[in-house]
């Protein structure tokens, strides 16, 4: 299981959605392609912070994906419990060659 830590870099990631979303409500001819951000963890069960975290990222993306100006071009996934039985349905590995 991953766990979700209070790093900088997802605060700034999170942080690069907003703007990206930001451009796109100020600029709706503007194509910056489509794009989904897909977002993984699980918080420890005393790990406010994480918490947090997550909530955070909810939050944005219930915005991010009601929003039919943007539905098109950008979309908000995230995925709870993310575990090596996810990981392999989402990313299957090659098999034999």
């Amino acid at each position: 299981m991953k766990r979700l830590h209070e790093y900088k870099r997802q605060l700034l990631f999170l942080l690069y959605i907003i703007v990206r979303y930001s451009r796109l409500k100020r600029d709706p001819a503007l194509d910056l392609g489509r794009r989904t951000f897909i977002i993984s963890g699980k918080a420890a069960p005393g790990y406010a912070m994480a918490k947090l975290i997550i909530k955070l990222i909810h939050q944005i993306a219930e915005v991010i994906n009601r929003d039919p100006q943007v539905s098109d071009q950008l979309k908000v996934v995230f995925l709870p419990n993310y575990g090596c039985l996810l990981a392999g349905e989402n990313h299957p590995s090659r098999g034999p060659q």
